[in-house]
C-alpha cells in the first residue's frame, strides 16, 4: 500500500513539475517572440536573456517559434471546427506540423482531425480550454521529447478536460486509441 501512495505522489509531483517547467517555456517564449517583433518593427532592441552578455544579441528559437505558432493555429481550429461538416484541411494541415521530430501518418491524423472534431465541436464549455487543450496535443504530436510520466500526464489531461466539458464518452474513447497510435508512431 505504501508503494502505491509513493508512486501516486511521484507521479503528482512530476506532473506539476513537468506543467510548471511548460508553463515557464511557453512563458518565456511568448517575452522573446513579443521582443523581437518589437525590435523588427525598430521599437525595441532584442537583449540576451539572464545569464549571457549584453553585447550578443539573441534571436528568437526557431523551434519555439514554431510550437508558439503551431499552437496558436491549432487553438483557432478548433474556434472555427463546425460539428456538421467534416475537418477542414487547415487542422490536419496544423496536426501534421504539430509533430517535430516523427510524423505520424496521414491516415493518423485524418483519423486524430475526426475524433477530435467529434469531440469537441460546438461545445461551449470548452472555448476555454482551447489553449490548453492546444498545448496538450501539440504535446502529444512530440512524444519523442516526452518522458513517460509527462506522456500519461498530457493524454490524462485531454481526457479530463474533455470529460469535465462533457464530451461524448465514445468521443473520448475514440480519441484516447488515437492518442496512443500518434504517441506509438512518433515516439
Amino acid at each position: 500500500m505504501k508503494t502505491v501512495v509513493a508512486a501516486g505522489c511521484a507521479m503528482l509531483i512530476a506532473a506539476g513539475a513537468f506543467a510548471q517547467n511548460y508553463g515557464t517555456a511557453v512563458r518565456r517564449a511568448k517575452e522573446v517572440t513579443t521582443q523581437t517583433e518589437k525590435a523588427s518593427q525598430g521599437r525595441e532592441t532584442v537583449v540576451a536573456p539572464p545569464g549571457l552578455p549584453m553585447n550578443q544579441p539573441v534571436a528568437p528559437d526557431p523551434k519555439l517559434a514554431l510550437t508558439l505558432t503551431n499552437i496558436a493555429n491549432l487553438r483557432m481550429d478548433f474556434v472555427r471546427m463546425d460539428a456538421n461538416t467534416p475537418p477542414k484541411p487547415a487542422l490536419t494541415n496544423d496536426l501534421a506540423a504539430a509533430a517535430m521530430g516523427n510524423k505520424p501518418s496521414g491516415e493518423t491524423i485524418a483519423r486524430f482531425a475526426r475524433d477530435l472534431q467529434a469531440a469537441i465541436a460546438g461545445n461551449d464549455k470548452l472555448v476555454a480550454q482551447h489553449q490548453k487543450l492546444a498545448q496538450d496535443v501539440h504535446a502529444l504530436f512530440n512524444r519523442g521529447g516526452l518522458t513517460g510520466v509527462q506522456a500519461i500526464t498530457v493524454s490524462n489531461d485531454v481526457q479530463r478536460i474533455l470529460r469535465i466539458a462533457g464530451a461524448p464518452p465514445e468521443a473520448i474513447a475514440a480519441l484516447d486509441k488515437d492518442i496512443e497510435i500518434v504517441s506509438d508512431e512518433t515516439k
